[in-house]
């Protein structure tokens, strides 16, 4: 759906004043749920690959199996959503804080390059 000119000027001007840093916060912060989804995946893909291994009841099979599908289908769909909300506030935004050329922090604008933050692939539940 392309958005009317109207709109898409109102939102180019509200995502104008916000802040690079908080809003640079909060996407890293959702790359790091979605990294926590992506273990969630695997480990739902692990489990059901087990369970087809050990199991010979269909019904439970399949449950498994639709566990791993919405896992995976989940994954993709919020990858996918985050990397559009990205290129669409914290690349602009950059832009039009620090210009086209800038290097300032720890983020390229022509790449998504976050700070170097060890995945130990333990899920904080807290």
């Amino acid at each position: 759906m392309i958005m009317p000119v109207f709109h898409r000027q109102f939102f180019y001007h509200i995502a104008m004043s916000l802040d690079y840093a908080k809003v640079w916060e909060v996407m890293n912060d959702l790359d790091e749920v979605i990294e926590q989804c992506k273990i969630i995946q695997q480990m739902s893909r692990d489990l059901g690959d087990m369970i087809s291994d050990e199991c010979d009841s269909d019904e439970i099979l399949n449950s498994a199996m639709t566990l791993t599908g919405i896992s995976e289908y989940m994954y993709r769909k919020l990858q996918t959503s985050s990397n559009i909300a990205w290129n669409n506030t914290v690349v602009p935004l950059k832009r039009s804080t620090y210009g086209a050329f800038s290097n300032v922090s720890t983020s390229n604008v022509s790449s998504r390059t976050f700070e170097n933050i060890e995945k130990t692939g333990i899920i904080d539940l807290s």
